[in-house]
């Protein structure tokens, strides 16, 4: 179950085990009515949240959560979606400082490059990979991983196609297979647990499993979009703005996600909390060691930084110091060949998916042309 940013598979057992206990009845049937709204929702979670697993907001992060993500645009018309990387200071002057590195997992070879010449700067990088000790991400032969199929189709790169984790000072800061499985009531990476109670967010979760794994009526469908994708410029250039819309406008703290279903809500935060306890407990102990690194930086979905940020200047008494923007991709709509109806189509479909997911719930709007027209600032170093 390729649920990682990552080609990390679980165990064929582990698999199982966790798509039963999270799918009551085990078929995750669901009323055909409601697919299409599940299918947009578990896309959206599927390219920023869910990458290693779910790389969202924990709940306690409130409305002033710090942003990792932004949609910029410059005065020829390019628009690009941009991620940070933002450094916190100790207030202890002799302890070193501490860079979330958000990501996006699909972007072009020029962003993963840049990001790897940022890494490698670095004395120290903790990334996410469950189960993923050695970083080692290869995929099993012929095993279909849509995020891979996806960034083919657009004409991007997938970021473990990219990024090298087996850099000297790279290590992994995730929850195990075994602590995955307890996570979920089971008893070990052999999937053999009793019975545990159903957990929440069973067809939702449903459809991210057979979306990722391209099985069933959600995995079929997936299937043939990014077959559609593929073979088609236009709709390449169109999905690219969308992405670029609908990732730029989401709010930094899912929770604030009003028509995220509560089911999923619930997941995530259990998810979330437990790899981000990983993460604090593992940046306390390298603050605390007598032969300290140079640097430090957390190498995560974007989706999981509002939470992280908070809690380490919370709990490790840091606070926020440098910022800088890495443009993940980027197109230029017209140079594409979409006419001004088509981008207007992909932003107000972009809009209104973001209004069915409770957008507006954070208090913020799209935004105005005024705002869009801002060029963008610098993506790296």
């Amino acid at each position: 179950m390729n649920l990682l940013p990552c080609r990390t598979v679980l165990p064929p057992a582990v698999a199982a085990d966790v798509s039963r206990r999270m799918i009551p009845g085990g078929s995750g049937a669901m009323d055909r009515r409601t697919g299409s709204g599940l299918l947009a929702r578990a896309l959206l979670v599927l390219l920023l949240f869910l990458p290693g697993w779910a790389s969202a907001a924990a709940a306690e992060a409130g409305t002033n959560a710090p942003v990792y993500l932004r949609r910029t645009a410059d005065a020829n018309g390019v628009i690009a979606l941009q991620v940070a990387a933002r450094e916190l200071i100790p207030e202890r002057k002799n302890r070193p400082p501490v860079w979330l590195v958000g990501v996006i997992h699909l972007g072009t070879a020029g962003y993963y490059t840049e990001l790897q010449e940022f890494l490698d700067a670095r004395s120290l990088v903790l990334f996410e990979g469950i189960g993923a000790e050695n970083g080692d991400f290869e995929l099993q032969e012929d095993e279909f991983s849509l995020q891979d199929q996806m960034a083919s189709a657009l004409g991007l790169v997938f970021q473990l196609e990219a990024i090298d984790y087996r850099r000297p000072g790279f290590r992994n800061s995730d929850l195990s297979f075994d602590e995955l499985a307890r996570l979920f009531g089971g008893g070990g990476a052999d999937g053999t647990a009793g019975t545990a109670p159903s957990a929440p967010g069973g067809a939702e979760f449903n459809v991210l499993i057979q979306m990722m794994r391209g099985e069933g009526f959600f995995g079929g469908l997936a299937r043939m979009g990014v077959s559609a994708l593929a073979s088609s410029p236009r709709l390449q250039a169109t999905m690219k703005v969308m992405l670029i819309e609908m990732m730029g406008g989401l709010p930094p703290n899912l929770a604030e996600i009003a028509g995220m279903p509560d089911g999923m809500k619930e997941l995530m935060d259990k998810l979330i909390k437990a790899r981000n306890d990983v993460v604090v407990r593992d940046v306390r102990r390298e603050l605390r060691k007598r032969r300290r690194p140079d640097t430090i930086a957390v190498f995560y979905g974007a989706g999981h930084m509002a939470d992280l940020e908070q809690r380490l200047c919370r709990e490790l008494k840091l606070h926020p110091g440098e910022e800088r923007w890495f443009t993940a991709l980027s197109i230029n709509p017209a140079a594409a060949g979409l006419s001004s109806f088509e981008v207007g189509m992909a932003r107000s479909m972009s809009r209104l998916q973001l209004r069915a997911l409770g957008e507006t719930s954070s208090g913020k709007e799209h935004p105005t042309e005024a705002e869009a027209a801002t060029p963008a600032g610098p993506s790296a170093e």
